[in-house]
């Protein structure tokens, strides 16, 4: 698959416009163009959510299964790729029915 004539956001060498060569769901080359001004895509890494207890009024400590699946719908939508969910201040009872709950649903590997 290639991407073509797209600005691409890079942490460590900034913004350009270039081509991206994808195989196998990894980019295999990206090729910068000199002098490009105009682009069809952009393309960045997606963000990373390291800490957070809840999206848009949904409560990590009280989120039902549907809630926890739109989370993850609107987190994704928002380029958010990775998220850790996150606990406030609660009894041990509480937390420890928490992880089995949310893998329940959503087994880590989707997070990491």
């Amino acid at each position: 698959m290639e991407i073509k004539n797209a600005l691409i956001v890079d942490p460590i060498d900034g913004e350009y416009i270039g081509d991206i060569i994808i195989k196998n769901n990894k980019i295999e080359k990206v090729i910068k163009k000199e002098r490009e001004y105009s682009y069809d895509y952009i393309l960045m890494p997606g963000f990373v959510d390291t800490h957070t207890h809840g999206y848009m009024g949904i409560d990590f400590m009280t989120a039902s299964k549907e809630e926890l699946k739109k989370w993850v719908e609107l987190n994704f939508s928002h380029g958010v790729t990775r998220f850790y969910p996150t606990t406030v201040s609660a009894s041990i009872e509480q937390l420890k029915k928490l992880p089995l709950n949310f893998n329940q649903y959503y087994p880590l590997r989707v997070f990491i």
